[in-house]
C-alpha cells in the first residue's frame, strides 16, 4: 500500500475516533476547544483528519476520555490496550 495513502487513512481514522469520543462525552466542538486550549477550527480540522496533533494534545485527550493514545491514533482497536510492535523481533 502507498505510504501516503496509509498516512491519510490513519489521519481519517484518528479524526473519526476523536469525533466519536467527543460526542460520547457530550461535548460541543466549542467546549472541547476551550478544554484543549485551541480554537474551534483546530478541533474541526482534527476531526476531519487534517492538521497535526501535538503530543501535549494527545495526552489531554487521553486524560479527558480515558482511552489510550494508541486507540486515538488507530494503533489499537481496544480503548485501554497498548499496541506492541513485534514485527522487528527475531
Amino acid at each position: 500500500m502507498n505510504k501516503n495513502k496509509e498516512f491519510d487513512e490513519a489521519r481519517l481514522l484518528t479524526g473519526q475516533r476523536l469525533k466519536t469520543l467527543r460526542l460520547r462525552a457530550k461535548l460541543s466542538q466549542a467546549n472541547l476547544a476551550k478544554i484543549m486550549g485551541v480554537c474551534v477550527h483546530t478541533i474541526i480540522g482534527w476531526e476531519k483528519g487534517r492538521g497535526y496533533i501535538y503530543g501535549r494534545h494527545l495526552r489531554k485527550f487521553h486524560k479527558l476520555y480515558g482511552v489510550t493514545i494508541d486507540y486515538i491514533l488507530g494503533l489499537s482497536d481496544n480503548e485501554n490496550q497498548f499496541w506492541i510492535d513485534t514485527s522487528d523481533q527475531h
